[in-house]
């Protein structure tokens, strides 16, 4: 075990402000190594203890143990023909190209819908301008009315008045 002193702890804390007072002035020494400090390699680290209840199987077991570990279509596989490893991979190309088509038809969903929303923001939009072009217009109409009518009143009045 190592012993350390006031000053290997120091001297291991890195770059500090703080020295030690002691007779040399604060100076920092080389650590000093004890007589148990063993160059090398540390020792080897203990070895993992093994599960006390790991569930045994019996030899039928194996292959459906394996098979429910490692799903379908996995490789190796104990005494497997090559006509199952045959349907095997083609089970897993056209899941591959479901999964294919599945991610193609959302994207085509979310395009669609994303042109939906455009299409229905413009018809918002020219609504708008249709409604203030009306708005525009019927103010015009309506200042266009007012002199006739101002002018249909000075008419009026001048004839009552003679």
């Amino acid at each position: 075990m190592r012993q350390f002193t006031r000053e290997h702890i120091f001297v291991s804390a890195g770059p500090s402000s703080f020295r030690p007072s002691s007779s040399n002035g604060g100076r920092a020494r080389a650590p000093h190594l004890d007589a148990n400090h063993q160059p090398g390699p540390p020792p080897p680290p203990a070895p993992i203890a093994e599960p006390l209840e790991a569930p045994q199987l019996d030899d039928n077991d194996v292959d459906a143990a394996i098979k429910e570990e490692l799903g379908p279509g996995s490789w190796p596989r104990l005494e497997v023909t090559e006509e199952q490893k045959r349907e095997a991979g083609q089970l897993m190309r056209h899941t591959a190209e479901m999964k294919r088509r599945s991610l193609a038809a959302k994207k085509k969903l979310k395009a669609i819908q994303e042109e939906m929303n455009r299409e229905r923001a413009m018809e918002a939009k020219e609504q708008e301008e249709r409604t203030q072009k009306k708005i525009v217009e019927d103010k015009k109409k309506e200042e266009a009315r007012v002199p006739r009518s101002l002018e249909q009143l000075i008419l009026k009045n001048s004839i009552y008045s003679q």
